[in-house]
């Protein structure tokens, strides 16, 4: 403290016009240590204060009396909790050997790790060393690689976590019925389901029959049947009918090349998400099937040459949109089918353009319910139901 006394003191005698230019660079070498012991103390004051009120009245108290906008609020607090969590940072910042730049980023870091952020912090010896090397822009992009690899380490033991937890249950009930319970880990769950999907378009497209019983959603028992038919094909060594069944998965390339980022698209057609590490493999083990959107290289136009959606359409349909196109209804698009807002009875196309994912609920309402449906070239929804309500949904892809 004393030291910091005789800075202040010694600045504070400076005339500045007549300064050498050494003498100015030692003036400037002076407020560094000075900003960089005031910044610390900040820290501790902000911590202090935050423990005795609670962040939500510290943060009015200093906008109030520290006369900050909400943006400083939220720098000096993140700043505070940083240096609480890695305290090797604060004695640093007192004796000017990084700035609040560095803590600033620090503090973003373990934002974003979030319940993972002590992964950092346990690094906190490795990571101040660092930043003593480095400038604040470049430890900034330090920092977010650490977030980035540390993010991927525990999504990887997350995901052994889920292997291990993957299970699959029998039982049957008075009546006979056999009830199937499971859970799968993300790279089996999303093999199954592809299979089962890849079965059930199979039979969709077959000349099969489908009478479930009422209450049963027909998909869903096709889904059942279809299971079924997997394994005993597989059990009479008659897989040649299901060779052409694709995993495809749904990753962008900055993903894919650098690693997962806040914009990252990483998941199978049917919305299981997947590590990064788990989709590299299977690209080097079995090969990701490309998902192209804008028509390079994959045919989604057919006009009035087939009435039913091609398997490539409704891959493209499941991979830009998350549930049904139906305002306000949950339903997963998997479990969903490509309808024609413009009937192709009525001359409509087979393009993309002309088609939306409607689960079998609203299905039957657009069909048999006397709704009706519009969709504009910016893919908003208009649904006008007959009691009068006119309802909207913006169709955005989510790729």
């Amino acid at each position: 403290m004393s030291d910091i006394v005789e800075l202040v003191r010694g600045l504070r005698s400076v005339c500045v016009p007549q300064l050498t230019a050494v003498q100015a660079r030692q003036a400037v070498s002076h407020i560094v240590a000075v900003r960089s012991w005031l910044d610390a103390f900040e820290a501790q004051v902000v911590s202090q204060l935050v423990a005795v009120q609670g962040e939500a009245l510290a943060a009015v108290d200093l906008g109030a009396t520290g006369r900050m906008s909400s943006g400083q609020v939220g720098k000096a607090v993140g700043r505070a909790s940083a240096l609480e969590e890695m305290p090797m940072f604060a004695g640093a910042l007192s004796d000017a050997q990084v700035t609040a730049e560095h803590v600033d980023s620090l503090a973003r870091g373990l934002r974003a790790l979030g319940e993972n952020a002590e992964l950092l912090a346990e690094k906190q010896g490795v990571v101040l060393a660092q930043a003593r090397h480095m400038n604040p822009q470049q430890f900034k992009k330090y920092i977010a690689n650490q977030v980035e690899q540390l993010s991927e380490a525990r999504a990887d033991q997350e995901f052994v976590e889920q292997q291990r937890k993957t299970y699959l249950r029998f039982n049957s009930d008075s009546n006979g019925m056999v009830r199937l319970n499971g859970v799968f880990d993300p790279e089996r769950g999303a093999m199954l389901m592809a299979h089962v999907n890849a079965e059930v378009e199979r039979m969709f497209h077959g000349d099969q029959i489908v009478e479930p019983a009422p209450g049963v959603d027909a998909n869903d028992h096709r889904r059942g049947v279809a299971l079924v038919n997997l394994v005993a094909a597989e059990r009479a060594g008659a897989r040649a009918q299901h060779q052409n069944t694709e995993v495809v998965v749904l990753i962008d390339l900055e993903t894919l090349s650098n690693g997962a980022h806040k914009d990252s698209v990483r998941r199978s057609r049917d919305g299981v998400q997947l590590p990064v590490s788990v989709i590299r493999r299977m690209a080097c083990e079995a090969g990701i099937v490309p998902m192209v959107l804008n028509g390079d290289g994959v045919v989604v136009d057919i006009g009035r040459e087939k009435r039913l959606a091609t398997r490539k359409q409704r891959q493209a349909i499941m991979a830009m949109h998350d549930t049904c196109a139906m305002p306000e209804c949950g339903v997963g698009v998997a479990v969903c089918v490509p309808h024609h807002i413009q009937y192709w009875e009525n001359g409509g196309t087979t393009d993309l353009s002309n088609l939306v994912p409607l689960c079998s609920r609203h299905h039957h309402a657009v069909h048999e319910g006397g709704w009706k449906l519009s969709m504009d070239k910016s893919r908003t929804v208009t649904v006008v139901v007959p009691d009068g309500r006119v309802l909207t949904r913006s169709l955005r892809c989510r790729c």
